[in-house]
């Protein structure tokens, strides 16, 4: 019996409060009273405010009522991918979308009068259209491209993006590997990683990894940071905002930090000699093939002219895509 009256009582209170809630919402405003607004616009990866909306980027919006608005919300048009909401009209985080423009309706609460005497409020929203410019494809640059055929055993190249209105999804880096002298077959088991260049992609993790500082071992380094060890030694480095190579990023935690200025790839043989080593690495944004390089050889440590050792390397395949 107990149980039933309890259920009852939720069920009257649920039926009651929806009309309490509706007898106090405000009346809409009258369109002559309607007030202006305006959104501002913040590209994260990129300087300045109020700058042209790029397609595949970030962007933190926000509404500025010009009255005593309160309850402020932004909206986007349906399709948008947001990251944050935001509260009371501020930073509203979202993926600017590939089209022409992009809809945001703002709304809010405001004095129903200009009387400073009455209280009354009343609901308004407007709808705002924003252009949006079509981004580019990142720059891409291969490192010592014109460096002699047997020293080809190390490829490093930078895809670079944000700064330009490059495009900003993320980057898939795909690495197969083999540990013969020659390239790895399609069925090679393949390494994958997507790094982010949106902060709003990001990851958080509750596990915490060693800090990857100069004596950061070869174990901690490949057991949480490199993407490969062992025949072929693979990482990856994040740009700074002078597009030079600041950051090594974690495999491990693949999402911790994002790209947004683009990133530095290394691949190259690693081992004791003789190295004996193929790779293909790919790099490709929104489906579409950034980059692909492949090598294959061996490489000896030989004594070096002036002393020391040097790498003495047999190259048998080196295919670069775009060449």
């Amino acid at each position: 019996m107990k149980s039933g009256l309890l259920g009852a009582g939720l069920g009257v209170l649920a039926i009651a409060l929806p009309s309490v809630a509706s007898a106090q919402a405000p009346a809409p405003c009258a369109p002559d009273q309607t007030a202006d607004v305006q959104i501002t616009t913040k590209d994260p990866a990129r300087t300045g405010r109020d700058r042209s909306l790029y397609a595949t980027h970030e962007v933190e919006l926000a509404a500025r009522v010009q009255t005593d608005a309160s309850d402020i919300r932004l909206t986007p048009e349906p399709g948008v991918t947001v990251f944050d909401h935001g509260s009371n009209g501020k930073h509203l985080d979202l993926v600017v979308p590939a089209r022409p423009s992009v809809a945001l309706t703002a709304s809010w609460e405001q004095p129903a009068s200009s009387n400073p005497g009455e209280t009354a409020r009343c609901a308004a929203s407007r709808t705002l259209t924003l252009p949006v410019v079509q981004a580019t494809p990142p720059a891409l640059r291969l490192i010592d491209r014109g460096a002699p055929h047997a020293a080809q055993y190390v490829v490093a190249f930078e895809i670079k993006a944000a700064r330009r209105g490059q495009a900003m999804e993320p980057i898939e880096l795909t690495l197969r590997r083999t540990s013969q002298p020659r390239l790895p077959s399609r069925r090679a088991k393949a390494l994958r990683w997507s790094i982010p260049m949106r902060a709003g992609e990001r990851k958080r993790y509750a596990r915490k990894i060693p800090a990857f500082t100069f004596g950061t071992s070869l174990a901690n380094a490949c057991r949480y940071w490199y993407l490969s060890c062992g025949h072929v030694l693979g990482r990856v480095m994040a740009m700074d905002v002078h597009r030079s190579p600041d950051r090594t990023l974690a495999f491990s935690q693949p999402s911790r930090w994002a790209a947004p200025f683009g990133i530095h790839v290394e691949v190259s043989p690693m081992g004791r000699s003789p190295r004996r080593f193929g790779f293909d690495i790919q790099a490709r944004q929104g489906g579409r093939l950034l980059a692909r390089y492949r090598r294959a050889g061996e490489c000896r440590d030989a004594p070096g002219s002036l002393g020391g050792v040097v790498q003495d390397c047999t190259i048998v395949a080196v295919q670069n895509f775009p060449r």
